[in-house]
């Protein structure tokens, strides 16, 4: 990216307006969408891959007002009962925000270079301290990108223990 979108700004607010109302109506939002909703949604999915792109504007509205609606609507509020994984506090969901919009791949970052490998570093163990589990027991703390780094790191994990064994 060169240059930012001159739709960037009008669709950042866009997405501030629909995090902010639905976080202040997410006690009284239906956990289920609707079943037309839902059809809905599907039905709007390309088929094929578009020649050209819709712009980051049209493309906001659309996730806002087409495929959202068909997702559950309110499953880190306080009358989901599924499975605990999408509730969030508030000042997680902001965190999450504001670490996507900076996109850091601590992976390719180098102590020193940045605080990034710090942080995590940090934050590896405090997670250790909440499930306490000694510091010194885990030295080699990092998290993970994703389904192949996992396989890759767990890979090597247990290579560099049946070398040591």
């Amino acid at each position: 990216m060169s240059q930012p979108s001159p739709e960037f700004d009008d669709s950042l607010e866009q997405v501030l307006n629909h995090i902010r109302e639905r976080h202040h109506n997410l006690p009284t939002l239906p956990i289920l969408s609707p079943p037309q909703t839902i059809s809905e949604s599907i039905a709007s999915l390309p088929i094929t891959l578009p020649h050209e792109g819709k712009g980051t504007y049209e493309t906001t509205s659309y996730l806002i007002n087409t495929l959202l609606p068909g997702i559950l609507q309110a499953q880190n509020g306080p009358r989901y009962f599924g499975f605990v994984v999408g509730g969030v506090t508030e000042s997680a969901q902001l965190a999450e925000v504001l670490s996507s919009s900076y996109d850091e791949n601590v992976q390719v970052t180098l102590p020193g270079v940045t605080a990034s490998t710090a942080i995590e570093s940090r934050t590896l163990e405090l997670v250790l301290d909440l499930v306490d589990i000694p510091k010194e027991r885990y030295l080699g703390r990092t998290i993970t990108t994703g389904a192949t780094a996992s396989n890759v790191l767990g890979l090597g994990k247990f290579l560099g223990t049946a070398i040591r064994s």
